[in-house]
């Protein structure tokens, strides 16, 4: 995640200008559901496999605006999926709904009302519209049936990364930096609230919750950002989600799938080579069956040297099979599971289709 920070100057807000793969992915998402999928077919595809699911979360414009706000709980931690996934699978129920709700409620008075109240949906919007909050009936239900909620919700994320967006953010990573340096030139030649109110096409900045100023405002480009701009504000901060066409021609930032399609088989055919000897399929055999293995170990059950073991895991390495790194002084291993999955995807998209 790029970060350019301009500071403080004459007591305006601390300035931060940065990279965000997964609020473009949230774009994504809704932009997904409002095209029917548009004109890519990875996007397509996804969208005629996925079309309740994505009419669940992303229907409702103020919803789907909302589950990008939970990409806050990752606080300082680099806006990759991979952090994503391993903060969803350690967050507190009451952590992701206080992101979820908009802030409003504390975490604590959220667990005291999920702990103690018969009806704890009813309490949490009578308390939100005092304090002149917005609460959406999709926000209502997935206090009410969490569990099912938040299952569906990380399927329909943790797919969506896999078989599609993975892609795209490669060939965006170099257009969000383009556009933040355009915006950065603006920045410093123009005033901040004129530029604030280019990004969101002259709307009005949102008022601060609680009633404070505003001490710090982020930039982040996206490509899919639909209708024009997502804002995500609150405890003197403004995220503005921008619309990258206003600094580059759309028509020279969509990615070509004919060049991903080329891409994308090429990795298939590097993969597939690798796995094609019988020394380097056992070697994953032995990763697999005890996780955490030395090099010096899979020698010895397959009784080679060392030196043959250290070839074929660095052919693995390359093709990002395996996943290597110290303990106590010792290099071991684990499968890339995620490598796999979206190698075996690749094939039913791409042969087996």
């Amino acid at each position: 995640m790029a970060v350019f920070t301009v500071g403080i100057v004459n007591k305006e807000p601390k300035i931060e200008i940065q990279v965000s793969p997964l609020f473009e992915m949230m774009a994504c998402l809704r932009y997904c559901h409002l095209n029917k999928g548009g004109k890519q077919e990875d996007l397509k595809k996804f969208y005629n496999n996925h079309q309740k699911l994505l009419f669940k979360f992303y229907g409702n414009f103020e919803y789907g605006a909302q589950l990008a706000e939970c990409i806050l709980g990752l606080k300082n931690e680099e806006h990759t999926f991979e952090n994503l996934m391993k903060y969803l699978k350690s967050v507190k129920r009451e952590e992701f709904l206080y992101y979820l709700l908009g802030r409003y409620l504390s975490i604590n008075e959220i667990k005291k009302i999920l702990d103690n109240e018969k009806s704890p949906s009813d309490i949490i919007q009578q308390k939100i519209r005092n304090l002149k909050g917005n609460i959406n009936k999709e926000q209502l239900d997935f206090v009410k049936n969490y569990e099912d909620e938040f299952s569906d919700l990380f399927k329909l994320w943790n797919n969506f990364y896999k078989n599609v967006f993975r892609d795209i953010e490669l060939d965006l990573e170099s257009k969000w930096i383009q556009s933040n340096n355009l915006l950065m030139k603006d920045l410093l030649e123009s005033d901040l609230n004129q530029l604030i109110s280019k990004l969101l096409y002259g709307n009005q900045m949102p008022k601060q919750f609680p009633d404070s100023d505003i001490k710090l405002i982020r930039f982040i480009p996206s490509f899919f950002v639909t209708p024009r701009f997502i804002t995500i504000w609150g405890f003197g901060e403004l995220n503005i989600v921008y619309d990258m066409s206003l600094y580059l021609n759309k028509k020279n930032i969509t990615y070509n799938q004919k060049k991903d399609e080329e891409k994308s088989l090429k990795q298939m055919s590097e993969i597939g080579k690798s796995l094609s000897e019988l020394g380097r399929l056992k070697i994953l055999s032995l990763i697999s069956s005890k996780p955490k293995i030395k090099s010096q170990e899979i020698a010895q059950r397959m009784g080679i040297t060392t030196a043959t073991v250290s070839r074929h895991l660095s052919i693995l390495k390359n093709n990002n099979l395996i996943i290597e790194r110290k303990e106590n002084g010792y290099n071991i291993y684990n499968v890339n599971i995620d490598e796999f999955e979206k190698y075996f995807n690749n094939i039913r998209r791409k042969i087996l289709k």
